[in-house]
C-alpha cells in the first residue's frame, strides 16, 4: 500500500504515557481514486497540443474568409466542451485532496499528546507516515491545479482567435 493512499484511525487507547491516554493510530487504506481519479499525467499539455496542431493546420489550409472563421468557431466549441469537463474534474480533485488534508491534520493534533522519549517507538513512525500522506496527497492536488493553470491557458488562446 502506497502511503499516499493511506489514512489512520483511531482504534483504542494505550497507556504509552505516564499516567496520560493517547489514541493509537491504524493504517486503513482508501483508495488512489481518491489521489487521482484517473487523470492522466499531462492531459492539458496533450490537449493543447492537439488542438494546436489543429489551429495551425486550419490556418495552413489557407481557406476562404466565411469557411476559415466557420473552422474557428467549431474548433472553440470543441476546446470549450472538452476543456470544461476536465478542469471542473480537475478542481473536484483539488478540493478533495484540500479535505484529504484536512483530515490528516487532525490526526496529527496528537503530535501535541506525545513526548520525546515514548516507550513505544512506533507511535514517531506513525507520525511520520501521516507527514508522507500529506505530502502525497499534496503531490496529486499540485498536479491537478498545474494542469487546471494549462487548461485554462488553452481556453484563453482558443477563445482570442
Amino acid at each position: 500500500m502506497a502511503s499516499g493512499s493511506l489514512r489512520r484511525k483511531r482504534v483504542g487507547r494505550s497507556s504509552a504515557l505516564a499516567g496520560r491516554a493517547r489514541p493509537k493510530m491504524q493504517r486503513i487504506a482508501i483508495g488512489e481514486e481518491v489521489m487521482k481519479h484517473d487523470l492522466s499525467e499531462n492531459g492539458a499539455g496533450e490537449m493543447a497540443n492537439a488542438i494546436a496542431r489543429l489551429a495551425g493546420l486550419i490556418n495552413d489550409a489557407r481557406l476562404d474568409c466565411e469557411c476559415h472563421s466557420k473552422l474557428d468557431e467549431a474548433l472553440s466549441r470543441f476546446v470549450t466542451l472538452e476543456i470544461g469537463p476536465a478542469a471542473r474534474e480537475h478542481l473536484t480533485n483539488a478540493r478533495l485532496q484540500r479535505a484529504h488534508i484536512r483530515t490528516v491534520l487532525l490526526f496529527l493534533q496528537d503530535l501535541e499528546e506525545i513526548g520525546e522519549a515514548e516507550r513505544d517507538s512506533s507511535v514517531y513512525l506513525d507520525f511520520a507516515h501521516l507527514f508522507d500522506d500529506i505530502a502525497a496527497i499534496a503531490k496529486g492536488g499540485a498536479h491537478s491545479m498545474r494542469q487546471l493553470s494549462q487548461l485554462a491557458a488553452l481556453s484563453s488562446r482558443t477563445s482570442r482567435g
